[in-house]
């Protein structure tokens, strides 16, 4: 299981900037916990392009969601959007993005209103404060903060979100009042283009290091907690119930299986996700300050702050794939280093070489069939061909499943490198590069583009687990047809593991012999936490899932992680 980009859905509205690593960014010595540097071109009076400051109107482009329709005249939607800023003091309906967590200490609260005041009088403010100091969702390459001008609108009330899904206030503009009313230290990069799905990304909060660090030092197990957004007393079960009832709303399910999968996980009960936090949170912060490198350390924070309030992970529909992704910081999105502290009493299984196995049977390459089928290990044959140990898995693992899962050519030896890095370990970039010669991974480029000229000459592509035909025309990502040949591969995944999902149900509807249940879906692997007859209920979930496999002729069983 991973949280590696290369295995997400693809982008659309609301994802980063789709630069190359390094491409057109401002240096990565740039963070938060250095306000002093002025990253908006140094000493040479030259400005980031993309940094934006001014508190001017903005000029609009052709692409932008928020260009003033017909001939509309630009003062007149800036002066709209501010009256809607001023409205948002306090907001009746208000829908909370949901990557983000609302709960501080008091001491917290205080100290923050009193470094920024208008806040106190301001709940627009507020919850778009509260997003930039807590939200999860972050752009892979750069670490930095995702602000799509839907999350923008939405901080500042139901009705601004509308209006600016129809063009008729400029989320820019809310920017700009923000730095020039609450932190005058806020920068952000600007979207290249927002109809290509294209977000902003925050370049620095501007959020004073004292108020960071006191955010950072919060016991948020043990003290009274208030909802910051609202100003009220915690309550972790209201948020819960508007993110489930949020879960269906903004994406429709892709399958039957996914609706049965996501009423199943959001009915867990939470005792379940709040015991396990609760009893490994000191443990997991102590891995967490030991993460090379301060921004998969505040990630983590970021994560287990959350966790602490509202552990249950919330399930919704994702955009253009069968897979679920949870609406809030949670164990399904949280490192895996962590998540494993956390679910030490769990059990996590995963399909053995899914996205091979996969791609194996539906591409129609026997001789990789036979290979699998017969207990060959692609790692094994990696680590040696590439003269490299089981230390390297994560990065491998990452070009795998770029291959498969939709990157381009030239960008894989790049993920591998990239994934290297990020967990410390040194593959060089001949290395990295001679991944591609591999003769498995080079039969699996070259089956690709002969699928991938089928999707053009057809026009899309058929799902044949969920009998759904998939266009071509319909996909938004930016590779389409690599993301297409991603959603059949996912969708396979999925359809692989329902058996474990009528066993659960079967468990759920037997009181008397309820032993199990399955705490976590993660696409290609799931968590179990069992309460007695450990081994029995798992080895009949392993022959479930098994006698599918073979009986299709999928080359993958279920393999236990920890």
């Amino acid at each position: 299981m991973s949280n590696d980009s290369s295995t997400k859905e693809p982008q659309n509205e609301g994802k980063p900037q789709g630069t190359k690593r390094g491409e057109g960014r401002t240096p990565k010595g740039v963070t938060e916990q250095d306000p002093s540097q002025d990253t908006r071109g140094g000493g040479t009076g030259k400005q980031d392009p993309r940094a934006c400051t001014v508190t001017n109107p903005p000029e609009f482009g052709p692409d932008r969601p928020s260009e003033p329709h017909r001939a509309e005249n630009k003062s007149d939607q800036y002066n709209r959007t501010e009256n809607f800023v001023r409205e948002a003091r306090n907001i009746d309906n208000l829908s909370l993005p949901a990557n983000m967590s609302p709960f501080v200490t008091r001491g917290f609260k205080d100290a923050a209103l009193e470094e920024y005041p208008i806040m106190e009088e301001h709940q627009g403010h507020r919850t778009f404060f509260t997003y930039l100091l807590t939200t999860v969702f972050t752009d892979d390459d750069t670490g930095e903060i995702v602000i799509p001008y839907k999350t923008i609108a939405r901080c500042y009330g139901q009705q601004a979100l509308e209006k600016a899904k129809n063009g008729n206030i400029t989320t820019g503009v809310i920017l700009n009042i923000f730095q020039s009313q609450v932190v005058d230290g806020f920068r952000y990069h600007d979207a290249y283009s927002a109809s290509a799905g294209k977000a902003r990304t925050v370049e620095h909060t501007g959020i004073d290091n004292s108020i960071i660090r006191a955010w950072e030092k919060q016991d948020l197990l043990s003290e009274d907690l208030i909802d910051f957004v609202r100003l009220k007393g915690k309550d972790s079960k209201n948020l819960r119930d508007e993110l489930k009832e949020r879960s269906g709303e903004e994406n429709s399910p892709h399958c039957e299986d996914a609706t049965e999968w996501r009423n199943y996980l959001n009915g867990r009960s939470s005792n379940l996700f709040t015991r396990a936090v609760k009893e490994n949170y000191g443990e997991a912060r102590e891995v967490a300050a030991i993460f090379d490198g301060r921004r998969k350390q505040k990630q983590a924070l970021r994560h287990l702050n959350a966790m602490a309030v509202q552990a249950q992970p919330i399930y919704g529909f994702s955009d253009n794939t069968v897979r679920l992704k949870s609406l809030n910081p949670s164990l399904a999105t949280v490192d895996k280093d962590i998540r494993h502290v956390i679910t030490q009493e769990w059990v996590e299984l995963d399909l053995s070489s899914a996205q091979l196995a996969v791609a194996a049977t539906e591409w129609e390459m026997t001789e990789l069939r036979d290979f699998l089928a017969n207990g060959g290990s692609i790692w094994d044959s990696l680590f040696d061909y590439l003269n490299l140990g089981y230390y390297a898995k994560g990065p491998l693992k990452k070009g795998l499943y770029s291959v498969v899962f939709g990157s381009p050519r030239f960008q894989i030896p790049e993920n591998i490198s990239d994934e290297a890095e990020e967990e410390g370990i040194d593959i060089s970039s001949d290395t990295a590069s001679k991944f591609l010669e591999h003769p498995i991974i080079e039969e699996l480029l070259e089956e690709r583009e002969r699928r991938i000229e089928a999707i053009e000459e057809n026009g899309g592509i058929r799902d044949d687990a969920y009998d759904r035909w998939i266009s071509l025309e319909e996909c938004t990502a930016q590779n389409p047809k690599l993301s297409l040949l991603a959603q059949v591969a996912q969708a396979r995944e999925m359809w692989l593991l329902r058996p474990v999902l009528d066993l659960a149900l079967e468990q759920e509807n037997d009181r008397e012999r309820h032993a199990w249940q399955v705490t976590l879906l993660q696409h290609d692997g799931f968590s179990v936490h069992f309460t007695r007859s450990r081994e029995y209920h798992l080895d009949r979930i392993k022959e479930a899932v098994k006698q599918r496999a073979e009986r299709h002729g999928y080359p993958t069983e279920l393999e236990v992680e920890n």
